[in-house]
C-alpha cells in the first residue's frame, strides 16, 4: 500500500510561501515569534493535479504541547476560487500575495473578529474550514475532497510553553482497508465511515512500517542520521560514545574507521583517534625513548614523576583546552584504555598552558619563543624589562 501513496512534504520554502500572524519560519519548522501568545498559519493551496481527489492523511511532528495549544483546520476544493462577502478571491493569492485588493482588510477583520481570546471561529470569514483537531500529530483527513488542498495551525503559548511543529508531510490518494472487504460493509453509510475510521489505524500502522522498511537505507548514511541513530550507527563498529561525543567528531570517526582500524593497537591509530576527538595532534611518548635516562639516577625520579618509567606505559599528551571539562578527560582515558595494545597501559597527561620547573614543557603547544624587543635611548625612552641594546645599525639575528 505504500509504493501507491503520494506525499508532499512541507520545508523551509514552503512554510514561506504561506501566511502567518505572529509566526517564525525557520529551518526546524513554525512557530510563534518571540513575545508573542498568540498565532496563526496558513498554507498555500497544494495542487494534486487530479479532479474530486480523496487526501488520505496529514501526519505533524510536533514538541511536546498542552491540550489546545496548537489546533489545525483544512479544507479542499477542486476550485481556487472563493467567495467573500459577494466578490470572488484567488485562494492562493489572497494568501501569500500583499498587494491583493481587500486582503489586509480582510485578515484584519479575521483578528479582530478573534477578539482578545483565540476562538475557533478564528478565520471562518477567510475559508470554509472543517471542524478544528486538537493536539494534531497523526489525522485520517475526514471528508478533504477535492483538487487543491488548504490548511490553517493556530498556535496559542506561554511564557514556558512555546508550540512548534517540526514536520508536516500530507498523504494523498485515499486508501482504505474497507476496500478489500465485501460491499456488505459498505452498505450502511454510517457504519462505513465508522469503520473506514477504525481500519485506517491499522492501515497507518501497516504504511509506516512498509515505508521505514522501504527507506532503511538511509539508516546507514551517516550524512543523513543523527541523535540516537548516529550512535546506533556507531555501535555496529563497536564505538562507544557518551555525551561528551559532538555529532561532527563522531561522523568523522564512522568515516575513517575502516582506515583506522586496519592499524588499531599501533601508535598512529591512537593518533588519529584522539586528534578526532579533541580537534588536535596528541604527543605519545613511550618508554624507548626516555629508557637512557635509567643511566642517569638523577633524572629517574624526575622523568618518573613527568612520564613514568614502567616498560609497559605509554604517555599521551593532550593540551587542556582540546578536553576543558572532566568529563571529557574521563571519555578521553576511557577511549586509549579501550584502544591500546594489549598488556599495555595509557598515561593520559593533561598539558597545562603554564611552566614550572621539572614540569612538561612542549614548544607550540605551552611554550612559544618571541624575540627581545629592541629599545632606542634618548630624553623620550625609557628601560623596561626584557630588552636588549644593540648599535642603531645592527639587526637583531
Amino acid at each position: 500500500m505504500y509504493d501507491e501513496f503520494k506525499f508532499f512534504a512541507m520545508n523551509k520554502n514552503e512554510w514561506q510561501k504561506g501566511f502567518g500572524i505572529n509566526i517564525h519560519i525557520a529551518d526546524n519548522g513554525i512557530q510563534l515569534e518571540e513575545g508573542s501568545y498568540e498565532g496563526v498559519y496558513y498554507s498555500l493551496g497544494i495542487d494534486s493535479t487530479e479532479s474530486e481527489m480523496l487526501w488520505h492523511r496529514m501526519v505533524l511532528e510536533t514538541d511536546t504541547y498542552k491540550e489546545g495549544d496548537i489546533k489545525l483546520y483544512y479544507f479542499a476544493s477542486d476550485e481556487k476560487v472563493i467567495n467573500i462577502d459577494g466578490k470572488s478571491y484567488d485562494i492562493d493569492m489572497l494568501i501569500m500575495d500583499n498587494t491583493y485588493p481587500n486582503r489586509r482588510n480582510e485578515l484584519e477583520k479575521v483578528w479582530a473578529f478573534a477578539g482578545s481570546e483565540f476562538k475557533e471561529k478564528l478565520g471562518e470569514l477567510f475559508m470554509p474550514w472543517l471542524w478544528p483537531i486538537t493536539r494534531p500529530s497523526d489525522i485520517l483527513l475526514h471528508k478533504a475532497k477535492g483538487r487543491y488542498f488548504w490548511f490553517k495551525v493556530e498556535f496559542k503559548g506561554n511564557k514556558i510553553n512555546n508550540p512548534c511543529i517540526k514536520k508536516a508531510r500530507i498523504y494523498y490518494p485515499r486508501m482504505s482497508y474497507l476496500d478489500y472487504l465485501p460491499s456488505a460493509y459498505s452498505s450502511d453509510e454510517k457504519s462505513r465511515d465508522f469503520l473506514e475510521r477504525f481500519l485506517s489505524i491499522f492501515s497507518s500502522i501497516m504504511s509506516d512500517m512498509e515505508e521505514n522498511i522501504a527507506n532503511v537505507s538511509r539508516l546507514f548514511d551517516i550524512d543523513c542520521v543523527d541523535g540516537e541513530y548516529l550512535k546506533w550507527l556507531a555501535s555496529w563498529l563497536s564505538i562507544k560514545v557518551d555525551e561528551s561525543w559532538g555529532e561532527q567528531q563522531l561522523r568523522k570517526l564512522i568515516e575513517r574507521a575502516p582506515e583506522i582500524y586496519k592499524k588499531r593497537g599501533t601508535k598512529q591509530s591512537i593518533i588519529d583517534i584522539v586528534e578526532i576527538y579533541t580537534g588536535s595532534k596528541p604527543i605519545i611518548v613511550e618508554h624507548f625513548q626516555i629508557k637512557n635516562i635509567e643511566k642517569n639516577p638523577k633524572l629517574i625520579d624526575l622523568y618518573n614523576e613527568l612520564y613514568t618509567m614502567d616498560p609497559y606505559t605509554f604517555c599521551v599528551i593532550v593540551r587542556a583546552d582540546c578536553v576543558p571539562s572532566v568529563q571529557q578527560q574521563i571519555a578521553l582515558q576511557k577511549l586509549l584504555d579501550e584502544e591500546k595494545p594489549a598488556f599495555t597501559k595509557a598515561k593520559l597527561i593533561i598539558l597545562q598552558p603554564l611552566i614550572y620547573l621539572d614540569s612538561h614543557t612542549y614548544l607550540g603547544y605551552n611554550t612559544t619563543l618571541s624575540s627581545l624587543p629592541t629599545i632606542r635611548l634618548d630624553e623620550d625612552s625609557s628601560n623596561l624589562f626584557n630588552n636588549i641594546l644593540i648599535d642603531k645599525d645592527e639587526e637583531l639575528k
